[in-house]
Protein backbone atom coordinates (compact mmCIF):
# COMPACT_ATOMS: atom_id res chain seq x y z
CA UNK A 1 0.00 0.00 0.00
CA UNK A 2 2.86 2.39 0.76
CA UNK A 3 4.34 1.99 -2.74
CA UNK A 4 0.99 2.80 -4.32
CA UNK A 5 0.76 5.99 -2.27
CA UNK A 6 4.27 7.06 -3.27
CA UNK A 7 3.29 6.81 -6.96
CA UNK A 8 0.20 8.98 -6.47
CA UNK A 9 1.63 11.71 -4.29
CA UNK A 10 4.66 13.96 -4.53
CA UNK A 11 6.73 15.02 -1.54
CA UNK A 12 8.61 18.31 -1.79
CA UNK A 13 10.33 19.67 1.33
CA UNK A 14 7.72 19.21 4.08
CA UNK A 15 4.63 19.02 1.90
CA UNK A 16 2.88 16.15 0.20
CA UNK A 17 0.75 17.02 -2.81
CA UNK A 18 -1.15 15.60 -5.76
CA UNK A 19 -1.78 18.45 -8.17
CA UNK A 20 -3.22 17.30 -11.50
CA UNK A 21 -4.74 19.70 -14.02
CA UNK A 22 -6.85 19.31 -17.14
CA UNK A 23 -5.63 22.10 -19.43
CA UNK A 24 -7.17 23.13 -22.74
CA UNK A 25 -5.12 25.36 -25.06
CA UNK A 26 -6.58 27.00 -28.16
CA UNK A 27 -4.69 27.70 -31.37
CA UNK A 28 -4.49 31.40 -32.28
CA UNK A 29 -7.58 32.55 -34.20
CA UNK A 30 -8.96 29.03 -33.56
CA UNK A 31 -7.07 27.79 -36.62
CA UNK A 32 -6.77 24.04 -37.08
CA UNK A 33 -3.06 23.59 -37.72
CA UNK A 34 -3.12 19.77 -37.72
CA UNK A 35 -3.45 19.75 -41.51
CA UNK A 36 -0.15 21.61 -41.76
CA UNK A 37 2.13 20.10 -39.11
CA UNK A 38 0.21 17.03 -37.96
CA UNK A 39 -1.26 15.84 -34.69
CA UNK A 40 1.77 13.78 -33.69
CA UNK A 41 4.07 16.77 -34.20
CA UNK A 42 1.85 18.95 -31.99
CA UNK A 43 1.88 16.29 -29.27
CA UNK A 44 5.65 16.00 -29.54
CA UNK A 45 6.10 19.79 -29.29
CA UNK A 46 3.94 19.94 -26.18
CA UNK A 47 5.53 16.90 -24.56
CA UNK A 48 8.96 18.41 -25.13
CA UNK A 49 7.84 21.76 -23.67
CA UNK A 50 6.43 20.08 -20.55
CA UNK A 51 9.69 18.15 -20.17
CA UNK A 52 11.55 21.46 -19.87
CA UNK A 53 9.34 22.63 -16.99
CA UNK A 54 11.07 21.48 -13.81
CA UNK A 55 8.97 18.89 -11.99
CA UNK A 56 5.99 19.10 -14.35
CA UNK A 57 4.84 15.80 -15.88
CA UNK A 58 2.53 15.22 -18.82
CA UNK A 59 0.13 12.28 -18.46
CA UNK A 60 -1.97 12.70 -21.60
CA UNK A 61 -2.31 14.92 -24.68
CA UNK A 62 -5.22 14.95 -27.11
CA UNK A 63 -5.67 17.18 -30.15
CA UNK A 64 -9.21 18.12 -31.19
CA UNK A 65 -9.25 20.41 -34.22
CA UNK A 66 -8.49 23.92 -33.01
CA UNK A 67 -7.67 22.96 -29.42
CA UNK A 68 -5.42 20.69 -27.38
CA UNK A 69 -6.33 18.91 -24.13
CA UNK A 70 -3.62 17.95 -21.66
CA UNK A 71 -3.40 16.34 -18.24
CA UNK A 72 -0.35 17.50 -16.32
CA UNK A 73 0.83 17.18 -12.73
CA UNK A 74 2.88 19.88 -11.04
CA UNK A 75 4.83 20.48 -7.87
CA UNK A 76 3.28 23.10 -5.56
CA UNK A 77 5.69 25.84 -6.58
CA UNK A 78 4.17 25.98 -10.10
CA UNK A 79 0.91 27.87 -10.49
CA UNK A 80 -1.40 26.68 -13.28
CA UNK A 81 -1.00 29.99 -15.15
CA UNK A 82 2.80 29.73 -14.94
CA UNK A 83 2.73 26.19 -16.32
CA UNK A 84 0.43 27.16 -19.18
CA UNK A 85 2.50 30.23 -20.03
CA UNK A 86 5.74 28.29 -20.06
CA UNK A 87 4.30 25.44 -22.15
CA UNK A 88 2.89 27.94 -24.66
CA UNK A 89 6.16 29.86 -24.83
CA UNK A 90 8.41 26.83 -25.30
CA UNK A 91 6.13 25.04 -27.78
CA UNK A 92 5.63 28.18 -29.87
CA UNK A 93 9.36 28.81 -30.10
CA UNK A 94 10.09 25.21 -31.08
CA UNK A 95 7.17 25.03 -33.54
CA UNK A 96 8.37 28.09 -35.45
CA UNK A 97 11.96 26.84 -35.46
CA UNK A 98 10.90 23.46 -36.80
CA UNK A 99 7.78 24.27 -38.88
CA UNK A 100 8.12 27.99 -39.66
CA UNK A 101 7.47 27.63 -43.38
CA UNK A 102 4.32 25.56 -42.79
CA UNK A 103 2.99 27.82 -40.02
CA UNK A 104 3.53 30.97 -42.09
CA UNK A 105 0.94 29.64 -44.57
CA UNK A 106 -1.65 29.71 -41.78
CA UNK A 107 -0.55 32.79 -39.85
CA UNK A 108 0.53 34.73 -42.97
CA UNK A 109 4.01 35.68 -41.92
CA UNK A 110 3.11 36.82 -38.41
CA UNK A 111 6.01 35.22 -36.61
CA UNK A 112 5.97 33.46 -33.29
CA UNK A 113 2.24 33.03 -33.02
CA UNK A 114 0.63 29.71 -32.13
CA UNK A 115 -1.65 29.90 -29.08
CA UNK A 116 -4.54 32.13 -28.03
CA UNK A 117 -4.08 34.07 -24.81
CA UNK A 118 -6.98 32.28 -23.14
CA UNK A 119 -7.01 28.74 -21.82
CA UNK A 120 -9.10 26.41 -19.67
CA UNK A 121 -7.76 24.76 -16.53
CA UNK A 122 -9.51 22.51 -14.02
CA UNK A 123 -8.15 20.49 -11.14
CA UNK A 124 -8.47 16.73 -11.19
CA UNK A 125 -8.83 14.89 -7.91
CA UNK A 126 -9.19 11.41 -6.51
CA UNK A 127 -12.64 11.99 -5.10
CA UNK A 128 -15.69 13.95 -6.12
CA UNK A 129 -16.25 17.54 -5.05
CA UNK A 130 -19.32 16.48 -3.05
CA UNK A 131 -17.26 14.06 -0.95
CA UNK A 132 -14.64 16.71 -0.18
CA UNK A 133 -17.30 19.26 0.77
CA UNK A 134 -19.01 16.71 3.01
CA UNK A 135 -15.69 15.79 4.63
CA UNK A 136 -14.77 19.43 5.31
CA UNK A 137 -18.22 20.38 6.61
CA UNK A 138 -18.29 17.40 8.99
CA UNK A 139 -14.95 18.14 10.67
CA UNK A 140 -15.28 18.08 14.45
CA UNK A 141 -18.64 16.25 14.45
Amino acid sequence: MKNKRKNKYRSVNRSTTRLHYHIVLYFKYRKNITSVIGEDSIKSLLDSAVGKCSGVKCHAIGVDGDQVHMVVSCPPYWSPSSVVGRIQQLSTHRAWDKYGKELSTIYYGKKRMLWSDGYFCETIGNVSEDKVLDYVLNQGH
